[in-house]
């Protein structure tokens, strides 16, 4: 029996991509991890509800500008040294938000973590890019999706879940702990040579030479110029903003409004469940999308951006009408008796019969599930592929840049929501 290889990447490059992959895992995981807390944090230091995301929309804002410097820098010096200083930038921070007493100390931790993270993504897209096969990447980059909302979920799962057990502050801990074990481990690995997986260039890796061309400031034009490079960076802006409002802001609006009867003992984390729904449709499309994304591109090269398009034009409507199955619940009507206070013992049970009783007495929230799944699915088109494509269209000594400026467009528009949203919060009063 032949065994036929998942992929062609070779195994001397696989240990340092699985490092790298969990970094990035970590970090991300980091990213959103706040989110759940928001209402513990407002309790806490006493805090506006206008004000709770601006810690996140500084994280984002700053993690934007720096992926822009380090990404630069990428293509330019040893990548190593520098996403060991990004690492240990975002572990600081992460450590400084555990141990923060106000809101300010909260929004410098939260850049400083920022500004590690603008260092970790690009320069961890750079190294899997040139590892990767170029009929592979869409898998590869749909992988890397599935591993980003995976560790969002664990992000925000530690936060609803522990967080309310053993503090909020302590998922912090716990991850930073995390990221300097693989930050030791780097230590120890080789990365890939740069553009290792162009076919074009793979003549040097069997002579053990590595491609020595560096970005040059003149080469910026060339990138910025590019229309391709262009498309992407306009589509990164305006597609990231309705996920920004469902990530951040579905779980509150779940807790603060939909959700408010249910008892404080269960109310978070059946509203992180129900948030989470959102998420279901986002990986089984990052898996059937990324797959045929590579298939279309061995068709035609421009069948990648082709599918990326008419998903994210489908993904908007379908998303809005996922919002419109969703009402608030009485406790009456669910027919549980609820002890007062509910016993961590029993907390499993009461939220799972809780889950159930909505979904019985409140059917439109199948609906809501529906909508969320199609939606999310297609939601998860444009990001494996668009990646892939980005790869693709630009040399070796750019990919860095380049992912940092799709990551700026990315970053800004996220942060630019957040900020938007303190407005709104402000003038209409509620989320």
């Amino acid at each position: 029996m032949i065994a036929i290889p998942l992929t062609r990447v070779g195994k001397k490059d696989l240990v340092p991509i699985i490092l790298v992959l969990l970094l990035l895992f970590v970090s991300i995981a980091c990213a959103n991890m706040l989110i759940p807390s928001y209402a513990a944090i407002k309790d806490e230091f006493g805090i506006p509800e206008s004000l709770i995301a601006i810690p996140d929309a500084f994280f984002v804002l700053v993690s934007a500008f720096f992926a822009l410097v380090w990404g630069y820098y990428t293509d330019r010096i040893n990548r190593t040294k520098l996403i060991f200083a990004g690492a240990f930038s975002w572990t600081i921070g992460m450590l400084l938000t555990g141990f923060s007493i106000n809101l300010p100390m909260i929004i410098f931790s939260r850049m400083l973590s920022g500004a590690g993270l603008g260092c970790v993504l690009p320069v961890g897209y750079s190294i899997i890019s040139d590892a990767i096969p170029p009929d592979e990447r869409s898998g590869w980059f749909g992988m890397l999706a599935i591993l980003s909302s995976v560790s969002n979920g664990i992000g925000q799962a530690l936060s609803s879940f522990i967080g309310p057990l053993l503090t909020w502050r302590f998922p912090f801990f716990l991850l930073s702990g995390i990221s300097l074990i693989i930050v030791f481990l780097l230590f120890f690995i080789k990365l890939p040579y740069r553009g290792a997986s162009e076919t074009e260039l793979t003549e040097l890796g069997d002579l053990n030479l590595e491609y020595s061309y560096r970005i040059t400031k003149t080469d910026l034009n060339e990138i910025i110029g590019k229309k391709t490079n262009q498309y992407l960076v306009i589509q990164g802006f305006f597609s990231i903003i309705p996920g920004t409002i469902f990530i951040y802001f579905l779980t509150s609006m779940f807790t603060l409004i939909y959700f408010n009867p249910l008892p404080q003992e269960i109310r978070l984390q059946t509203a992180t469940i129900f948030a989470g729904l959102v998420g279901i449709g986002y990986l089984l499309g990052n898996i059937i999308l990324s797959a045929l994304g590579d298939y279309l591109f061995k068709k035609n090269k421009k069948n990648r951006a082709i599918l990326a398009t008419i998903c994210m034009l489908a993904t908007v409507p379908i998303s809005l009408l996922m919002l419109f199955f969703i009402q608030p619940i009485e406790l009456s009507a669910l027919g549980i008796s609820y002890p007062s206070p509910i016993s961590p013992s029993e907390i499993a049970t009461y939220l799972f019969r809780t889950i159930g009783a909505i979904f019985i007495t409140y059917p439109n929230f199948i609906f809501f599930f529906i909508f969320a799944l199609i939606g999310s699915i297609l939601s998860s088109g444009p990001v494996a592929n668009r990646n892939a494509v980005m790869i693709d269209v630009n040399l070796p000594e750019h990919k860095g840049t380049a992912a940092s400026l799709f990551n700026l467009s990315e970053q800004i528009g996220k942060g630019l929501t957040l900020l938007i949203s303190f407005l709104l919060i402000s003038l209409l009063g509620s989320i």
